[in-house]
Formats: structure tokens, sequence, C-alpha cells
């Protein structure tokens, strides 16, 4: 484990790897540069690595996930230059997650602001607590500024433009429940389940054909139809050609559990 900056990291038996913002005993998590040059790098580290089936994002703080970057780090943005770079460099973090090959599953047990959100937006699955402590937005607007690590471009593709657009413009937080009705969050359970169901979630990722789900987020989200389905039929003719998929057609024609490799 490391706890220099305000996140634990360690890889369980089943190869999911579990990364933990904060500590009991804090009152607020907030992102910093230090933690998101951390995340980073951990996330460059796994990339590749067979043993590595997928990543549970935690909060050790009650009631609290990520509220946001630390609004000091944002001040010192004095000039575009700094700004620019700032938000860059928190883009390219948050967009390592969405390009992992393996899913990834976020458990959002409290406050879930700006940066938080942004970067559960960059993870695969959401699973909310069902607790008045869930506040889930971009409240950037209230500091005169606007969300910079992907807020503004991930939020449409999950709530559609309407409600991103209200979202992003009024910076009011909406709860666990809103969140689920408008596909922000694929599950809502009760505060005491909410680990276990993303852990249940990684796992069931871990038992799934590494290449399948590797091509299945390389092709989705494409912005246009004819791209994104030209790019599903290269996936498509590239996974069947693979020893998973043969062991999958074999396991499902013998009536047994299949055994996948990633290759």
């Amino acid at each position: 484990m490391t706890e220099a900056t305000g996140m634990n990291h360690w890889i369980d038996p089943n190869g999911i790897v579990r990364i933990v913002f904060g500590r009991p005993e804090d009152k607020v998590n907030v992102l910093s540069p230090d933690i998101l040059q951390e995340l980073g790098d951990l996330l460059d580290s796994v990339r590749g690595r067979e043993d590595v089936r997928g990543l549970i994002f935690s909060s050790a703080t009650p009631g609290n996930f990520i509220a946001g970057m630390d609004v000091e780090v944002i001040a010192s943005f004095t000039d575009a230059f700094k700004a620019a770079e700032g938000a860059r460099f928190g883009q390219i973090v948050f967009q390592k997650i969405e390009d992992l090959p393996v899913p990834s599953a976020c458990a959002i047990n409290g406050a879930c602001l700006g940066g938080g959100t942004e970067l559960a937006l960059a993870c695969t699955v959401r699973v909310a607590a069902d607790s008045r402590a869930v506040k889930i937005g971009l409240p950037e607007t209230q500091l005169g500024i606007i969300p910079g690590f992907g807020g503004t471009q991930r939020l449409p593709r999950l709530v559609g433009p309407a409600k991103a657009l209200e979202m992003n413009t009024t910076g009011d937080p909406i709860g666990a429940e809103e969140a689920y009705e408008h596909g922000l969050v694929n599950r809502v359970v009760a505060d005491h389940e909410l680990f276990d169901t993303a852990l249940a979630w990684a796992r069931k990722f871990a038992r799934q054909p590494p290449l399948a789900l590797e091509q299945i987020k390389q092709v989705s989200h494409r912005g246009d139809l004819d791209e994104g389905i030209a790019a599903e039929k290269q996936a498509f003719a590239a996974v069947l050609a693979s020893r998973d998929a043969r062991e999958g057609i074999d396991a499902f024609l013998g009536k047994r559990t299949p055994r996948f490799k990633g290759a």
C-alpha cells in the first residue's frame, strides 16, 4: 500500500486493483496534483499486466467520495497557460482510466463533486449508496469556472445533452436516485452493500474474456455511427480469431464453465 498522498492501492487475489482515496479520519476528500500523479503512475503500471482483470475506486472517508479538486490548487492557476496545463493533466489521467483494457467500477459513498464526478464518469460502471450523503455533480460554475477534467464531454454521453447542460450550467448536484434515473449511476444499493456490490461487479468482469472486454471498451461511444459500426466489425473479427473465443464456444457446446486466458 501507499499512503503518501491520500491514496491507497493493492491487488487482490482475483486480480482486482483496489484504489481507496482518503482516510477514515478525514472530513473531506479532495484531489491534488500529487494524487493525480500517483494515480496516473499506478494506471501506467497496471496497464497490460495479465494478472490485472479490473479496478475498483472507493473512499475510506465517511460520507465523502471525492469533493473535487483542491480549490487552492485551482486558485494557483494564475494565467491561461497554467490553467490549460492543469486541465490537460487531469484529462490525461482520467483518460487513462477509460483507455484501460480492463473495466473499472466506482463505489460512490457520499459527496462526489467536480473532479470526483469526472473520475467516476471515466469508469465503466458506477454504484451509489442509497444515502442522503450522496450528491453527484459538477459545481464549477459556483466558482466562476467550468469543468476541466472531461465533465462537459463525458456527462452528456451518460445523461443526454439536456440534463448535462442543466447540471453543468446550474452546478446543482443530484442525489443517488435521480442519478440512477438519468443513467449517471448503474445501480443504487444500501450503504452497507456498496463496496460488496462494486466488488461483485469487478469479479464478474474478471471472469469475462479479457480480449472481448477490451474491444468492447475501444469501439463503444464512437461519435459517428458508421465509424462505430466499422470499428465493431473489425473488433468482432479480431476477437473471434482468439483462443478465448474458441474456449468460450467449446465451453458452451460442452456445457462447462469457460476459462479465459486473455489470448
